[in-house]
């Protein structure tokens, strides 16, 4: 199965987009499809950057730090976590939480453009029999589809 870990490593972007096409590939994406997932997210990242640690402040402290050090594995409780109720969670529909980002993944010809649409249009009516009641629509939301990748007579 094809993988991609760059967790604890710092690589320059050229070797990133390179293990992400290679991985891309492995999976059976086209070079075309890669390059707009790739766009997408470096246009979400610009949105919404994410502060990169200190590196700097990272190798003073010790070149072979261990991530694991100062934690007890004796000390641990079950009860931190059964104490306290989870927060709430909001979902778009069901297993979709508000402001994750989800994903379709099926041969083509599989009905992805068609359930999306099922998708949408429950969301945007707050009614989840628009796509026959196959998952629950906790309430109306705005919705806009961007269908780039279908043809004009594939979208209504």
């Amino acid at each position: 199965m094809a993988s991609l870990s760059l967790v604890g490593n710092w690589a320059n972007q050229g070797d990133v987009e390179d293990a992400i096409k290679e991985v891309a590939a492995e999976i059976g994406l086209g070079d075309a499809e890669t390059i707009a997932t790739m766009r997408s997210g470096i246009s979400a990242g610009l949105l919404k950057p994410r502060k990169a640690p200190d590196r700097k402040k990272e190798e003073d402290e010790s070149e072979s730090a261990d991530p694991l050090d100062g934690i007890d594995f004796m000390d641990f409780r079950i009860s931190r976590y059964l104490d306290a109720p989870p927060p709430p969670v909001d979902y778009v529909i069901t297993g979709l939480p508000v402001g994750c980002v989800g994903g379709i993944i099926a041969p083509p010809g599989a009905g992805k453009t068609h359930f999306a649409q099922a998708i949408a249009g429950a969301v945007a009516t707050g009614q989840a029999d628009v796509a026959d009641n196959i998952f629950d629509v906790p309430k109306q939301g705005r919705v806009l589809v961007i269908s780039a990748e279908d043809r004009e007579w594939a979208v209504p």
